[in-house]
């Protein structure tokens, strides 16, 4: 269980969260969805090492943690998207002098 929030801090309305357990040879893999309030909620997850995933689907930067689970245990995980960056620079034909209007990166 957790909070999931977007790059600037606020909650997200949306998005998908990933549990990986790879502690009992297969690896175990779960999903959750973010709820309205931002909340997240896995149920019934394994004990041991895991990995969260926060992702959204048309974004491209993503949120991780790490953590233990004991048997019984509840964890309160929060997961915050990873800025994604920017890309600067010009754009040009095969020419390397004529501009490539109307691309799209």
């Amino acid at each position: 269980t957790g909070e999931a929030k977007d790059s600037d801090g606020s909650l997200l309305n949306r998005g998908t969260v990933t549990f990986t357990n790879s502690d009992w040879g297969t690896p175990v893999t779960m999903t959750a969805t973010v709820q309205s309030n931002g909340q997240y909620l896995i149920s019934n997850a394994p004990t041991g090492n895991f990995a969260l995933k926060l992702t959204l689907a048309d974004r491209i930067g993503v949120g991780a943690a790490t953590g233990s689970l004991a048997a019984g245990q509840t964890a309160n995980v929060p997961l915050q998207l990873e800025s994604a960056g920017r890309i600067f620079g010009n754009l040009r034909q095969p020419d390397a002098a004529t501009p490539a209007v109307g691309a799209d990166i």
